[in-house]
């Protein structure tokens, strides 16, 4: 074995490294850095490596700074460049140091790549590679490792302890591999403030044998919290390996994400046979806004072999798009999943799970998918998400996972053989003594239609093993304290009939105390602001010719103009507001007027006439086709007066429309939704003489022998108790005899 020691110093130069004759396993080069600098700027294209390993065989570079820190994209700043079957070789110890400000390809740490000129190019044919304890910061790409799809892979690679810190986009991109470790990295952005799409672990095309396991990722925007920016934990797509060569994604740790768009904590796509184990995710940040979705685990294209055992995902992130626990958007078959912890607790949109729909509740997806029977739905109480500690105090979750190929958690400690822990981390709960403290009971919402669910959640409790929770239930305002059956843990959601006070009751089984805890209540929504949702897979505004500028009806105080084209499918023009709303007399005509994108797309109008809390096929009709839209708005005398709904839609198809039934359809393509709270009064009493009879108009006025006549009588009063009599004379004559019927 050879030995280099570098002299102390900064080295302004690259070194390029080709195949070395007679280097083996026993006959090995180790390049010992010492805390040297060596340092370089390439503006050559075909060599960008500070150092390149370009079918260099068993070398090791160790504890050497290595920095290229131009953001110049004209220039190119490899770290370390392996390529051409480039074999069992060594970086450790390493500092790389990049631009934190680059958004140029042209930036990675570590490349293990088939071409000189790009980062992600397969074919690199480098296998037994460790890159282990290094620090590399900056740069679009962290590390890089590609190989071939299925054949041609790369193999036995290991990237182990190694902290990733505020690249770009990617932390480590890794494709085309067998056997491969990602294992005890620590990687973030907490520092860097031009940001991206936060992919920290991200495996699209092909792996077999991966383990990931035990990383640390977190912290995508702490430096930017408003940017708004995808982000994914772990991405793992295009990659189902043979039965017994399954990947493994396990005791992982992901939290403070930041940012706002959207977020998913597990990623798989067309990725079958991969097992996810005792993953701990908290997606909890608060004070972020926009319209951003959130995913625990997020599934599309079903495979075969996906299965998710033991893993605790923590969603209370306070944007607006939906919350879901556990997404699987082709439905459940071949995927299996079960002795999970899932809470969901936003403030609105949240769901346990989705299979081809939303399922609010654990129950819910349960009965939806037969999945998860023995899972949870608790919050955590993780010790300290800010600092990365995800180890729960709720003593609750204690000992609820069930033993799987993965013996061991997150800090390498040996997990119970036949009750493990949820989660990365194996816990026990010091036990209560005496009375215990309740806490504060809150729900998402304290308003919600009758027929919908109730999410409640405690927090604030003592914390011990031997804790009990217990909600209850009464009539609002009785004190009539009735305890809800199954109802025992930290969350709580139940289907609200009318209006509720609950609370809950904490007790220590050890000390035999209780307390109680304050009282939610909850009321329930008039039926006008209850009518079935249209947001599900839609997206407002998101071409120019499907949406509905302004709104108004003629005579009334009702002028509605849509200023901003963005996301946000569903516009309920609620509270109201002088603008928004109208009155609508009984049997008075009124003029609807719409301004549209485009006069080729179609607006349907809906009210709810008989306040019946949906939009039925008889009240439907629609609105001229034209930029300029209108409709007659006849209001009936049987419309029930009072307060009801009306909706107005704009399709996306110049061929189809939503149709007489079609006022609830989710579709997945842009079309807007709004609407309005408006009221019926009822008509006014007629006195003394009619001022006007009105006008008659025929369809025609000659006709030959015999034959039918249709006469159309407009302009005549609608009050109430106006009666109407057809009758008929011998023409000229006026002599006129009522007409029967």
């Amino acid at each position: 074995p050879i030995t280099v020691n570098v002299n102390p110093g900064t080295y302004n130069e690259q070194l390029l490294l080709g195949s070395i004759g007679g280097t083996s396993a026993t006959n090995t080069i180790t390049i010992n850095g010492g805390g040297a600098t060596l340092s370089y700027i390439s503006t050559n294209t075909n060599q960008r490596g500070v150092i390149t390993l370009d079918g260099t065989d068993y070398i090791t570079v160790n504890n050497l700074n290595i920095q290229s820190t131009s953001s110049a994209t004209t220039d190119y700043c490899w770290g370390v460049f392996m390529t051409n079957n480039a074999d069992n070789n060594t970086v450790s110890n390493c500092n790389i140091s990049l631009s934190t400000s680059t958004t140029s390809t042209n930036h990675a740490g570590i490349v293990i790549s088939g071409s000189a000129t790009s980062a992600t190019t397969a074919g690199s044919n480098c296998d037994n590679i460790t890159i282990s304890n290094n620090t590399i910061e900056g740069g679009y790409y962290g590390i890089t490792v590609v190989g071939n799809t299925a054949t041609g892979v790369v193999s036995n690679n290991q990237i182990t302890g190694n902290t990733v810190k505020n690249f770009y986009l990617y932390g480590m991109y890794v494709s085309g591999t067998d056997n491969t470790l990602i294992e005890s990295n620590d990687i973030h952005r907490m520092t860097r403030t031009t940001v991206s799409t936060f992919a920290p672990i991200y495996c699209p095309t092909f792996h077999s044998n991966l383990k990931v396991r035990r990383n640390k990722i977190h912290d995508a925007a702490t430096a930017a919290p408003t940017t708004s920016f995808t982000a994914y934990g772990v991405y793992l797509a295009s990659s189902t390996p043979t039965v017994g060569n399954e990947n493994e994604i396990s005791n992982n740790v992901i939290y403070n994400m930041g940012g706002e768009g959207s977020h998913y904590g597990l990623y798989n796509s067309s990725s079958g046979n991969t097992r996810y184990y005792y993953n701990s995710i908290s997606m909890q940040t608060t004070g972020v806004s926009g319209t951003g979705t959130t995913y625990g685990f997020y599934q599309v294209t079903i495979q075969p072999g996906i299965e998710l055992r033991n893993n605790n995902i923590a969603i209370s992130r306070t944007t607006t798009g939906n919350h879901v626990g556990i997404y699987a958007s082709s439905g459940v078959t071949g995927f299996s999943s079960n002795y999970n912890n899932v809470y969901v607790n936003a403030p609105a949109a949240n769901s346990f799970g989705y299979a081809t729909s939303l399922q609010a509740t654990l129950a819910a997806w349960q009965g939806a998918t037969s999945q998860d029977a023995q899972s949870q739905n608790m919050d955590p109480i993780y010790a300290g998400v800010s600092s990365g500690n995800l180890t729960p105090t709720n003593s609750l979750l204690d000992n609820l996972g069930t033993p799987v190929s993965v013996t061991t958690d997150f800090n390498g400690l040996t997990r119970s053989s036949t009750t493990p822990d949820i989660g990365a981390y194996e816990f026990s709960v010091q036990g209560c003594t005496g009375t215990p403290t309740a806490g504060t009971a809150s729900a998402v919402m304290t308003s919600v239609c009758s027929g919908s669910n109730v999410s409640l959640s405690l927090s604030g409790f003592s914390i011990g093993s031997g804790i009990g929770i217990q909600w209850e239930s009464s009539p609002t305002g009785a004190a009539s304290w009735t305890p809800i059956a199954g109802a025992t843990a930290t969350s709580l959601s139940t289907l609200l009939s009318g209006p509720t006070d609950y609370r809950a009751v904490i007790t220590c089984i050890n000390g035999g105390g209780q307390d109680f805890s304050n009282t939610v209540s909850v009321s329930v929504n008039p039926y006008y602001l209850c009518y079935c949702s249209p947001l599900t897979g839609v997206a407002l505004h998101t071409t120019t010719g499907n949406y509905i500028t302004n709104v108004n009806i003629a005579g009334t105080p009702l002028n509605v103009t849509t200023t901003a084209v963005g996301a946000g499918a569903y516009t309920q023009n609620y509270p109201l507001t002088a603008t928004n709303t109208a009155t609508l007399t009984q049997g008075q005509s009124y003029t609807l007027n719409a301004s549209i994108a485009s006069a080729s797309y179609t607006t349907e109008l809906w009210i709810d006439w008989d306040q019946n809390g949906s939009f039925d096929a008889s009240e439907y009709q629609t609105l001229s086709l034209s930029t300029a839209s209108s409709a007659t708005i006849l209001v009936p005398f049987t419309a029930v007066p009072g307060i009801t709904g009306m909706r107005l839609r704009n399709a996306a198809s110049t061929t189809t429309t939503f149709g007489a039934s079609g006022a609830c359809s989710n579709i997945t393509i842009g079309r807007e939704t709004e609407d309005y709270i408006i009221t019926i009064a009822a008509a006014l009493p007629c006195a003394g003489t009619p001022v006007s009879p009105g006008t008659i108009s025929a369809n025609t006025t000659n006709i030959c022998n015999t034959g039918d006549v249709v006469l159309t009588l407009s302009g005549y009063p609608s009050d109430l108790g106006i009666t109407y009599q057809w009758e008929s004379s011998a023409a000229g004559q006026s002599n006129f005899t009522p007409i029967s019927g």
